[in-house]
C-alpha cells in the first residue's frame, strides 16, 4: 500500500462524488454491488456524512461483515493489549 493510499484513509469520504462510491465498492471485489448499495443508502440518509474513508470501511465491516480492505491488503492495524 502506498503512502498516498494510506493518507486517503484519513480524508473525508465525499457522498456527492460517485467516483468515490465506485472506488470504495471496488475494493470489496465480488461484493462491490452490495457495498455500492450500502454506500448509496448511508449517503442518502446522511449517516456517513463527515466520515473518513477509514470510518466508512469500519462501518462496512460492522454492518455487512466484510473485512476492512486494509486487512485484505495485509496491512495490520495495531492490536490492543488485552
Amino acid at each position: 500500500m502506498t503512502e498516498q493510499q494510506k493518507s486517503k484513509d484519513n480524508q473525508f469520504f465525499d457522498c456527492s462524488n460517485t467516483d468515490e462510491h465506485h472506488y470504495v465498492a471496488s475494493l470489496y471485489g465480488n461484493r462491490k454491488t452490495v457495498v455500492a448499495a450500502f454506500l448509496k443508502d448511508k449517503c442518502g440518509n446522511a449517516s456517513i456524512q463527515l466520515s473518513t474513508y477509514l470510518d466508512v470501511y469500519e462501518l462496512i465491516e460492522l454492518k455487512l461483515g466484510y473485512p476492512l480492505p486494509l486487512k485484505r491488503l495485509k496491512v495490520n492495524k495495531p492490536k490492543l493489549k488485552q
